[in-house]
């Protein structure tokens, strides 16, 4: 009997859910921004339900959603992607503080309300935490396991789970451990409660997958918040991949009325093929398939062409017919990506729409066609600090000019002190602080735009990487020095096939790792990773990663010496392209581990496979310096010697001396006499930094070298001079000085 009245309660005081569209209760879309796009704390993403129930973004740490690609089949703009302890929540009547109006009323459930929860997500491959189950959605009162409560996850293993709890308290849970959708996808989601057959139903991509009779007998009303990928207070329930919407309605809907796929209308079969590289200049002819089927009339088609992923600078737009597939692109050039869609505009079934086309690119030949990048870091003096987005030169001619990107919170790197055996006048100094990406279109404040990735085309698969690196040892897993990787939402990680390089120092042994892979879609990997045996720790280095395709090997070197070889099993007649950005000291899209820890004097990236002969050659400098390099006590007036360049002929040697470690403060010039120079007049208690520039030449050449950098410190003393002549500044009170004196008071009297 107090079970029939309670029921009977429930349904006669649980409130209705009233709404401005009734079916709807809410329907979060995510197209909010364009992909990659971040989001900020507190920032509104709109319920388009027309119910206002907006939901905030909210985070404990530093890491907040950002946005990603959509499912094209959906007509989606972008999805959510969420990882680590990232919050988006729904709370009624919320303030967002941006003028805009407060978020909706909130909804609960009744014993008596069937409903529908519809999402479409995407969950990586590799799903390598134990405890990750990835909450779609959930609203758990703040009672805990005890409250009312209702969710929905994918589990660890992959399934798809529901659970319903009532304050009686009952339970239903209703599971599919058939389908493991860990697997890099997109799959349309759903589960439904009908209290008229009295079941809980789950769908995977429309198909039911699951059933399950619905034990609850109470209401499911609770005082929590709606989350959006998380369970509320626990951090090992976060969702991990993308969402591309998420819709709650108020009736259990049937399978052919939940959200379709196909909703986008677009045009196909792009030629050149996405991604296609080295397109002849000065013109590329686009073609595409118009979009066609039944029911579809196509009224026109917009082609446009922009320099950037985002489109914000379009150089081109072409209005075409409904019936047009091909456009001249002029002029394109070299060394550049371009970026194209074809957007739609017609009738389905006499319904009008206008939807935005697949984004598709392709690059152009390089102007330089050996070197593909070279960047030398010395497009400024040492000692200038790193701002984020400045600009670093590559000189290879290709335009590859990359963007400083900002890792640490409380320091920047600098350009330091080259390794001067290889000419450079500076060398990049970064702490794990930065790292550089090659953003092809980026314009920069200069007006230079950036030049496309570095492609290893099929018709040619040879790649050396060089460097000149002096890393620090680090516990951090790696310092990257050069790698050109997929994109995080292309990568293996959600299926995609996509092959890939680098070259990085191991943070922990100081090893040279260089790995060329292709990786399929699933976990399968093919390639090959040649991991050194040397530390390159303690000083400079030259570096070399080398893929030799006649060979089938993967080479590294340390100062021309190899250090490791193993069998590259790639593929060689595909080419190497991934959507990610090419980068140096770092990996892009990845966490600040990979940023490199220490110094790097140059990076250059050659389309050949090179040997050591052909490497960047070190030059001679002078050697052996006196007073030897770090010495202190260094007397204030003093000869210094060297060692000159071996096998030149020299002209001149030119001594500098300065008071600081990047040698702007010159104090002294000094033209040597030979193989030595005499410094009169130096201070006491101060660090001098010297070098000998030589004039001359060898067998290859006439040369102006800029030599090494060292350093000595003169005499710490507490003693200084005083009235002329009182003491020899020699830091010792002995006869000398009262020599001086007897003659200071003889001089004086006569005076």
């Amino acid at each position: 009997m107090k079970k029939t009245v309670k029921i009977l309660m429930i349904v006669l005081l649980v409130s209705s859910l009233s709404t401005v569209k009734a079916a709807t209760l809410a329907y979060w879309e995510f197209d909010d921004k364009i992909p990659k796009q971040e989001t900020v704390q507190g920032e509104r993403i709109v319920d388009s339900s027309g119910n206002g129930r907006d939901i905030f973004v909210s985070s404990t740490d530093t890491h907040l959603p950002d946005f990603w690609p959509g499912d094209p089949n959906y007509g989606s703009v972008a999805a959510l992607n969420k990882a680590v302890s990232d919050k988006v929540i729904f709370e009624p009547g919320h303030n967002f503080g941006d003028g805009g109006p407060v978020a909706g009323t909130a909804f609960d459930f009744g014993y008596s309300d069937s409903f529908t929860m519809e999402a479409l997500i995407r969950c990586p491959i590799t799903n390598d935490t134990s405890n990750r189950v990835c909450a779609i959605l959930s609203k758990i009162g703040s009672g805990g396991s005890a409250s009312p409560q209702w969710w929905w996850r994918v589990k660890e293993t992959g399934f798809l789970e529901f659970m319903l709890q009532d304050d009686a308290p009952a339970s239903a849970n209703i599971l599919c451990n058939s389908i493991n959708i860990d697997d890099g996808k997109w799959h349309h989601v759903a589960v439904i409660r009908n209290v008229a057959e009295g079941q809980l139903k789950m769908y995977i991509d429309y198909v039911e997958v699951a059933t399950k009779v619905d034990g609850t007998f109470g209401s499911f009303a609770n005082d929590g918040l709606v989350n959006i990928g998380q369970f509320a207070g626990a951090d090992n329930r976060d969702f991990y991949g993308s969402i591309d919407f998420i819709r709650i309605s108020d009736v259990a809907l049937t399978p052919d009325q939940f959200i379709q796929r196909n909703r986008i209308f677009f045009a196909t079969n792009p030629n050149p093929a996405n991604n296609a590289i080295d397109m002849a200049v000065p013109s590329v002819s686009l073609g595409w398939s118009p979009l066609s089927g039944t029911g579809i009339t196509v009224d026109s088609q917009v082609l446009q062409v922009a320099t950037d992923d985002a489109f914000a600078n379009i150089i081109q737009t072409f209005n075409l017919s409904g019936t047009a597939n091909n456009a001249v692109l002029t002029p394109v050039a070299k060394s550049r990506t371009y970026y194209w869609r074809v957007n739609t505009s017609g009738t389905k079934d006499s319904v009008p729409f206008s939807w935005t086309g697949s984004q598709w690119k392709f690059q152009t030949q390089d102007l330089v066609t050996d070197v593909a990048g070279y960047w030398a870091f010395n497009n400024e003096s040492p000692g200038t600090v790193i701002e984020p987005n400045d600009k670093v030169v590559d000189s290879s001619g290709n335009g590859r000019n990359v963007k400083a990107v900002k890792l640490a919170t409380d320091s920047n790197a600098i350009y330091d002190n080259p390794n001067a055996n290889y000419g450079s006048g500076a060398s990049l100094k970064t702490l794990n602080q930065a790292r550089f990406d090659l953003v092809p279109g980026h314009t920069y404040g200069d007006g230079s735009v950036a030049g496309s990735g570095i492609a290893i085309p099929s018709t040619n698969g040879n790649l050396t990487i060089e460097a000149v690196v002096n890393p620090i040892y680090t516990t951090q897993t790696g310092c990257a020095i050069f790698a050109y990787l997929p994109l995080a939402e292309d990568d293996y990680w959600y299926g995609s096939d996509t092959a890939s390089y680098y070259l990085r120092v191991n943070g922990t042994t100081g090893c040279l790792r260089f790995t060329f892979d292709e990786r399929k879609e699933g976990t399968t990997i093919i390639g090959g990773t040649a991991t050194g045996v040397t530390s390159v720790f303690g000083g400079w280095h030259h570096v070399a990663a080398v893929r030799d395709v006649s060979a089938q090997k993967l080479r590294v070197y340390i100062d021309g010496v190899l250090d490791k070889e193993v069998a590259d099993i790639t593929s060689t007649t595909a080419n190497v392209s991934p959507t990610g950005y090419s980068c140096v000291a770092g990996f892009h899209s990845y966490p600040a581990s990979r940023a490199f820890n220490g110094n790097i004097d140059f990076v250059k990236v050659t389309r050949a496979a090179l040997s050591p002969a052909q490497f960047v050659q070190a030059f001679a400098l002078p050697t052996n310096p006196n007073p030897v390099d770090g010495a202190t006590g260094v007397p204030i007036n003093y000869t210094l010697t060297w060692t000159p360049i071996t096998g030149a002929t020299i002209t001149s040697q030119t001594v500098k001396i300065a008071t600081d470690p990047y040698m702007q403060n010159v104090v002294r010039t000094i033209i040597a006499s030979g193989n030595s120079a005499n410094v009169t007049g130096l201070s006491n208690n101060t660090t001098y930094y010297w070098r000998v520039d030589t004039v001359g030449s060898d067998t290859n050449g006439p040369f102006n070298r800029q030599g090494t950098i060292w350093s000595f410190s003169s005499p710490s003393c507490l003693i200084t001079v005083e009235m002329g002549n009182l003491y020899n500044a020699d830091c010792i009170i002995d006869f000398k000085d009262f020599a001086i004196m007897a003659n200071n008071w003889l001089a004086s009297e006569f005076e």
